[in-house]
C-alpha cells in the first residue's frame, strides 16, 4: 500500500535515525524483528490506517481544481464600515449566465439603433433579479454619447448612480465627455474633483485628462487646462502624456502664443527624460511644433524637424491623427507640395485594418489646402475619387466644408452638385448646409435663389436659428429688398425664434441708409421693447443723425416716452393679473376650508349615527331574543364607489338614510351591505359578496352565482390566465343575453363562438374565486406596448395626504403612443407641485406607469353615480392640441 507524504517521511526518519556517538569498536545488535519498508506489520494495521484516512478525507476533502473550496471566514472588523463609502466596481467575471444574456440583448438593441428600448431595458432590469453590470450600462451610455443625446445620457447616469451601480473609470470618462461636449467644463471639473478624492477606489486614467484638457482648450480656458496638466503630474495619477501636451499646444497655436508651444515641447522632453539630441517617439506633438516654428518665422527649423521625424531611418510612431497634424502644418504654411508628397506616402502606407495611415480628417486637410491655394479641381478630385480608394466615408461636416469653400469662391454649380450628391448618397443636409448655400447665392448676386434655398430648408423640417435668419435678412438688406427682409424678420418672430441684437441692427441700418424713417422707428421701438437686447451707442447715434436729416429730432424723445409708458402699462397689467390670481387662490382656499369643515361635520354626524346604530343593533338583538322575527335590512352596492355620506364603513356595514330609520323608536337601523357585479347583457348581477362570509375581502365584487362560469383572458393573446393575473373578464351561463337586437356586428364582437360574453372590463379572480374589477379596457393607456390602468394610478394619487381627488387619462405621444397624465385636486392648505406629485407616483410604480404631466384643477368631472367622466377630460385635451 502506498503511503502519503507525511507517513513516508515518518518511515524514513525511523529507517535513518539521527547519528549518535558510540565508542569505537562497539557493535550494535537489534533484538527486535527486522523493520518492513513501506508496509504494515499486520493486515489489521493496514485496515486501521485505511479507515483512519477515509475518516480524515470525509472531514477535510483534498484540494482540487474541480472542487470549489469554501470561502475563508472573515474575522469580524472592529470598525463599522461606512455604508456611504464608494464601492468597488464589478469585475468582468460578473458577465456570465443571465447577466451575459441581458448584456448581449442590449448590445443587439444598440446595433439596431434602438437606444430608447436599450435604455428602458437597463432601467427595468436594475431592480430585477437580473441586474445589469456596469459594462452593460457603459455600452448604452457610449451609444447615447455617439448620437449626442446628452440629456438622455445624464438621465441614465443619474439613474444607475442612485441604484448604487458602482462605476468604472470608463463611466466617469463618458460623463466628462458629455459635459465637455455641452460646454459645461465647470461641471466636468467638479466631477473630476470627486474622482480624485482619497476615499474613491479608482484613479483617473490618461483618457480622463485628455478629455478634460481638450474640453478646456476648446472652450478657450487654456490656463485651467495648464493647471490640470500640472495637477496630473504633481499627484502622479498619470504619466506625462504626449496627447495632453498636444491639446495644450493646439490651444496656444490658436492664440498665437508660439513661445508657449516650444516651452511645452521642451517640458515634455524633460518629463520623459529624453536627451537633447533625441526625439519623442510619439509623433502626435510634431504637427503643432512645426506650426510654432512656422509662425515664428523659423521655416528651416520646421523643415529640419520634418526631415528628422519622418525620414527613412526615423523610429517615431505616426498614426493617422499625427500625420494629419503635420499635413495641416505644411498645407497652411505654403508647403502644399510637400503636403501632397506626404499625403501620397500616407496613402501607400494605408492598409486597413493592419495599418491606418489616413482617415476622413486627412482628406479634409487636403481639401482645405487645395482650396486655400485656389486649386479647387484637385480639391474636388481628392474628395470624390481618392476618398473612395479607402474605407473612409464622408459625413455632413465634410460636405459642408467643401461646399463652403466652393461657395466663397463663386463656384456655385460645383457646390450645387455636391449638395445633390449628398441626397443621392443618403446624407441629410443640416441647417448649416443650407446657410452656406444661401450665403453663396447672395455672394453671386442671386437673392431669389437664396430665398428659395432658405424656404426649402424650412419645408424640410429643419429649424433655423436667429443667425440663419440673419443671413437672409442681411443679404436682402444689402440688395435693398427691405420689405422682404422685414417679412423674414416677422416670420422669425412668428416661429418663436428669438431675434438677437444683430437682427434689429441690420434692419435699422438698412432703413436709415434708405431714409425710411418711420420703418426705422418701428424697428427701434421693437428693439427697446425687447428686454433681452439693448440699444448700442452706435445705433443710437445713427438713428439720431437720420432724424436730424429729416428735421424730426423730437420723434426720438417721443418714442422713448411711448416705450416707457407701454412698459409701465405692461408691468401694471402683469401686477393686476398676479393680484387677480392671488385673489382666486384665496377664494379657492376659503372654499376648500369650507368643504373640509363640512366634511368634518358630516364625519362627526356619521360617528354619532354609528354609535346609535350599535345601540340600535343591540336592541334588535335583544328583541330577537324575546321572540321578535324582524331582521336588519341589506344594502346592495355596485357600479360606482359609495360616498361617505351614505356609507360609513365598507367592512362592518353602512348607516342608511332616514328613509330606513326605525320610526318606532327614532334610532337608525344598522344594515349589512353586499357588493356585486353585473351587466345589462347578463340580465343583472353575476357575482355577489355575502356579508356573512368571513373570507370576504374588501374591494371584492364577491363570488359567481350558481350556474355561471367566469374566466380571465390575456389582453394580448386572448388565452385564459391563471388566478390572480389581470386580464379581460368573460362570463358564460343561462342568464347571458342571446345578442343585441338588430345589431349582429356588435353581437359578434361581444359574444364569441363558445358563448363567452366579453365584458370589456379588466380584473382578476383570486385563488378563492373572488372577483376584483380594476378598470375598463377602453380606458387603459397604451404606452409602448404596456397597459397602464388609470384606476391604479388614481389609487396611488389618492393615498397622498394632500390630494383630495384625482383623474388619470391618456395623452397622445408620437414616440410612445400614449402617456398617462393626471388632473389633481389638491388641498388648499398645501403647496404641492407637479414635480412632487410625479416623484411620489414614480416611487411606487413601474417606470412605464409614471405620470408625464400633472394639472391642478378645482374639481374632477363625475357622473351622478360618482364615475369619473374621463371622456370629457380627453375631449378637452384634444381640443387644445
Amino acid at each position: 500500500m502506498a503511503l502519503s507524504k507525511p507517513y513516508l517521511a515518518a518511515h524514513l526518519r525511523i529507517l535513518n535515525p539521527l547519528p549518535r556517538p558510540f565508542p569505537p569498536g562497539v557493535c550494535l545488535r537489534f533484538s527486535t524483528p527486522p523493520f518492513r519498508l513501506l508496509s504494515f506489520a499486520t493486515p489489521e494495521e493496514a485496515a486501521a490506517e485505511r479507515r483512519r484516512r477515509k475518516r480524515r478525507l470525509r472531514i477535510e476533502p483534498p484540494l482540487s481544481s474541480h472542487r470549489q473550496q469554501p470561502a475563508p471566514r472573515r474575522l469580524p472588523s472592529s470598525k463599522n464600515p461606512n455604508p456611504n463609502a464608494p464601492k468597488l466596481p464589478e469585475s468582468a467575471t460578473a458577465l456570465s449566465g443571465n447577466r451575459l444574456n441581458l448584456h448581449n440583448r442590449i448590445l443587439t438593441l444598440i446595433r439596431e439603433n434602438d437606444l430608447d428600448e436599450a435604455s428602458l431595458l437597463v432601467r427595468h432590469s436594475i431592480y430585477s433579479n437580473c441586474r445589469p453590470t456596469i459594462f452593460t450600462c457603459n455600452a448604452v451610455l457610449a451609444a447615447l454619447l455617439r448620437q449626442c443625446r446628452y440629456s438622455d445620457l445624464l438621465s441614465l447616469h443619474r439613474f444607475i448612480t442612485q441604484a448604487s451601480v458602482a462605476p468604472t473609470v470608463i463611466t466617469h470618462n463618458l460623463l466628462l465627455q458629455a459635459y465637455c461636449d455641452c460646454r459645461k467644463t465647470d461641471n466636468a471639473l467638479e466631477h473630476y474633483r470627486l474622482i480624485i478624492k482619497e476615499d474613491v477606489p479608482l484613479n483617473p486614467s490618461p483618457t480622463t485628462y485628455r478629455i478634460l484638457v481638450k474640453g478646456l482648450v476648446d472652450n478657450n480656458k487654456l490656463e485651467q487646462a495648464v493647471d490640470l496638466k500640472n495637477d496630473m503630474l504633481d499627484k502622479a495619477l498619470s504619466p506625462p502624456d504626449p496627447i495632453v501636451y498636444n491639446f495644450l499646444m493646439t490651444g496656444f497655436v490658436r492664440n498665437d502664443e508660439h513661445d508657449r508651444v516650444l516651452e511645452l515641447f521642451e517640458e515634455l522632453k524633460d518629463k520623459l527624460s529624453i536627451a537633447a539630441g533625441d526625439v519623442i517617439h510619439d509623433g502626435i506633438v510634431y504637427g503643432n511644433l512645426m506650426k510654432g516654428y512656422f509662425k515664428k518665422g523659423m521655416d528651416e527649423e520646421a523643415m529640419d524637424l520634418y526631415s528628422r521625424v519622418l525620414g527613412q531611418d526615423s523610429n517615431v510612431r505616426f498614426s493617422a491623427v499625427s500625420y494629419n497634424s503635420v499635413l495641416d502644418a505644411l498645407a497652411k504654411n505654403g508647403r502644399l507640395d510637400d503636403a501632397v508628397v506626404l499625403f501620397e506616402r500616407m496613402m501607400r502606407e494605408h492598409d486597413s485594418p493592419k495599418r491606418i495611415a489616413v482617415n476622413l480628417g486627412s482628406f479634409n486637410v487636403m481639401v482645405d489646402g487645395f482650396c486655400s491655394s485656389g486649386r479647387f479641381g484637385e480639391a474636388i478630385q481628392v474628395f470624390r475619387k481618392r476618398l473612395r480608394e479607402t474605407n473612409c466615408v464622408p459625413d455632413v461636416l465634410s460636405y459642408n466644408n467643401l461646399i463652403g469653400q466652393l461657395g466663397k469662391n463663386g463656384l456655385i454649380a460645383e457646390a450645387e452638385e455636391l449638395f445633390e450628391e449628398m441626397g443621392e448618397r443618403g446624407f441629410n443636409p443640416d441647417e448649416y448646409t443650407f446657410v452656406l448655400l444661401v450665403e453663396s447665392y447672395f455672394g453671386a448676386g442671386r437673392p431669389s435663389d437664396a430665398i428659395n434655398c432658405f424656404n426649402k430648408m424650412v419645408d424640410s423640417g429643419l429649424r433655423p436659428n436667429a443667425n440663419a435668419y440673419n443671413r437672409v435678412i442681411g443679404g436682402l438688406a444689402d440688395v435693398r429688398r427691405l420689405d422682404e427682409a422685414r417679412g423674414f424678420f416677422d416670420r422669425m418672430v412668428e416661429r418663436e425664434v428669438k431675434p438677437n441684437v444683430a437682427s434689429y441692427e441690420m434692419l435699422l441700418q438698412a432703413y436709415c441708409r434708405d431714409e425710411r424713417v418711420d420703418d426705422a422707428l418701428r424697428v427701434l421701438k421693437d428693439l427697446l421693447m425687447d428686454e433681452s437686447v439693448s440699444l448700442s451707442q452706435d445705433m443710437k447715434e445713427l438713428v439720431e443723425s437720420t432724424l436730424r436729416k429729416e428735421s424730426r429730432e423730437e420723434d426720438f424723445g417721443k418714442l422713448l416716452e411711448d416705450v416707457t409708458r407701454e412698459k409701465a402699462e405692461a408691468a401694471a397689467r402683469a401686477a393686476e393679473e398676479k393680484e387677480r390670481a392671488e385673489a382666486l387662490a384665496r377664494e379657492e382656499e376659503e372654499r376648500v376650508k369650507a368643504e373640509k369643515a363640512a366634511k368634518e361635520a358630516a364625519a362627526a354626524r356619521a360617528s354619532a349615527a354609528a354609535i346609535e346604530a350599535v345601540l340600535g343593533r343591540k336592541r334588535l338583538a335583544d328583541a330577537k331574543d324575546e321572540g321578535d322575527d324582524s331582521s336588519s335590512p341589506i344594502l346592495s352596492l355596485g357600479a360606482a364607489e359609495t360616498k361617505s355620506e351614505s356609507v360609513d364603513s365598507a367592512e362592518e356595514g353602512v348607516i342608511l338614510e332616514s328613509s330606513l330609520a326605525d320610526e318606532k323608536d327614532g334610532a337608525a337601523v344598522a344594515a349589512e351591505h353586499e357588493e356585486g357585479y353585473g351587466l345589462t347583457e347578463s340580465a343583472g348581477a353575476i357575482t355577489l359578496g355575502y356579508p356573512q362570509e368571513k373570507d370576504q375581502k374588501y374591494g371584492s365584487a364577491g363570488f359567481l352565482f350558481a350556474g355561471v362560469e367566469g374566466r380571465v383572458i390575456s389582453l394580448e393573446t386572448q388565452e385564459p390566465l391563471p388566478p390572480s393575473q389581470v386580464g379581460e373578464l368573460c362570463f358564460r351561463g343561462p342568464n347571458i343575453m342571446k345578442g343585441y337586437f338588430n345589431n349582429p356586428e356588435a353581437t359578434k364582437l361581444t359574444l364569441d363562438d363558445e358563448g363567452w360574453l366579453h365584458t370589456g372590463d379588466v380584473g382578476y379572480f383570486d385563488r378563492k374565486g373572488q372577483l376584483f374589477v380594476i378598470d375598463r379596457i377602453k380606458e387603459l393607456i397604451k404606452y409602448k406596448g404596456f397597459q397602464v390602468a388609470p384606476a391604479e394610478l388614481e389609487a396611488v394619487l389618492l393615498s397622498h395626504p394632500d390630494i383630495l381627488d384625482a383623474a388619470v387619462i391618456p395623452f397622445p405621444d408620437e414616440e410612445a403612443g400614449e402617456v398617462p397624465i393626471a388632473y389633481v385636486v389638491r388641498s388648499s392648505s398645501c403647496s404641492l407641485t407637479e414635480a412632487e406629485v410625479q416623484k411620489f407616483v414614480a416611487n411606487q410604480v413601474a417606470p412605464f406607469k409614471r405620470l408625464r404631466r400633472v394639472t391642478f384643477v378645482n374639481s374632477v368631472p363625475k357622473s351622478a353615480s360618482g364615475k369619473i367622466l374621463r371622456r370629457e377630460l380627453i375631449e378637452k385635451v384634444r381640443s387644445n392640441l
